[in-house]
């Protein structure tokens, strides 16, 4: 409780400290000159020290990297349902800062961390104590055991140290770690099916990319904007977690649409851009499918990139 209210004290008090934090914020590009020469195409970049850091490949686009986290070391359960280690991941965004046309040789880094109740104090004094901005604490997901804490951050300074420092923050959590290698059998064994996913999702989403047990649906706004839904399941072991994005002014009737068939939302806050929602549902999919296929395909319900 005394490592809680300390972490919590010094997310209040970090931004009024007048010592200069290597992480801290200052703008999202590095100041060009004023004057304006003709534009040239910006460099292939190489994320390979940030992905060899943190031993993780992640998905690049263009300027952008990102990385993400499965929680393989928990067994979540939300009212009965086991949840697969994907459905609780870390996502980290990497976004390369540029002078003109050239690298600056820096990156901006925004995260969503999940971490256990007892995890949360700890990686938050680390994140405090290498200068980047804790931007949130919140909770998740609703009557999870074990209980989770959703930490989110953001910072800047050269891609590697970044990524260092992230390492040390995140160490003696399960974040980091990979799934667990296949077990060596004495005879070979056939192969067991994977596990069942309602066929109704890809018939109504069409193609999702196949992580573990689960779809992953993503849709991109923009700069730094993403909207994500992730599913498992199928019969009883149905279930779907949502990470959207909205412009505020359509948040309200969304979260009726969503009340009326059961979708529950375990976290809503306000960033840049617009407002944040993270949901759960599990049950029939045939409930459900139907309003979030018209909910994801509203070009309103998105924040303006």
């Amino acid at each position: 409780m005394a490592r809680t209210i300390l972490a919590l004290f010094l997310l209040w008090a970090a931004p009024s400290w007048g010592e200069e934090r290597p992480h801290a914020l200052t703008s999202t590009q590095v100041p060009t000159s004023s004057a304006t020469p003709t534009p040239s195409p910006r460099p292939a970049l190489s994320w390979r020290p940030v992905e060899r850091v943190l031993d993780r490949e992640g998905e690049a686009s263009g300027e952008r990297l990102r990385l993400s986290f499965p929680r393989y070391d928990l067994n979540l359960m939300i009212e009965g349902v086991a949840l697969e280690p994907q459905m609780v991941e870390s996502l980290l965004y990497f976004t390369a800062l540029f002078d003109g046309a050239a690298p600056a040789g820096r990156v901006r880094v925004e995260g969503r961390l999940m971490v256990l109740d007892r995890e949360a104090p700890r990686v938050v004094e680390r994140l405090l104590e290498a200068g980047f901005e804790v931007l949130g604490l919140e909770g998740p997901f609703l009557n999870a055991s074990p209980a989770m804490k959703l930490v989110r951050f953001a910072g800047q300074g050269s891609a590697e140290r970044v990524a260092q420092d992230l390492k040390r923050a995140l160490r003696g959590t399960g974040i980091l770690q990979g799934p667990a290698p296949p077990r060596i059998e004495p005879t070979p064994r056939p192969t067991p099916a994977p596990k069942a996913l309602s066929p109704l999702v890809e018939g109504t989403f069409g193609a999702g990319v196949r992580e573990g047990s689960t779809l992953r649906y993503s849709q991109r706004f923009g700069e730094g904007f993403e909207r994500i839904l992730r599913f498992q399941g199928e019969g009883e072991r149905f279930a779907v977690c949502g990470d959207w994005i909205l412009a505020p002014e359509g948040s309200g009737k969304l979260l009726k649409a969503f009340a009326r068939v059961g979708l529950k939302p375990s976290a809503l806050w306000k960033e840049e851009g617009g407002m944040r929602l993270r949901f759960w549902y599990s049950g029939p999919p045939q409930e459900v499918l139907p309003i979030l296929l018209r909910e994801w395909g509203r070009p309103d319900a998105a924040p303006d990139p």
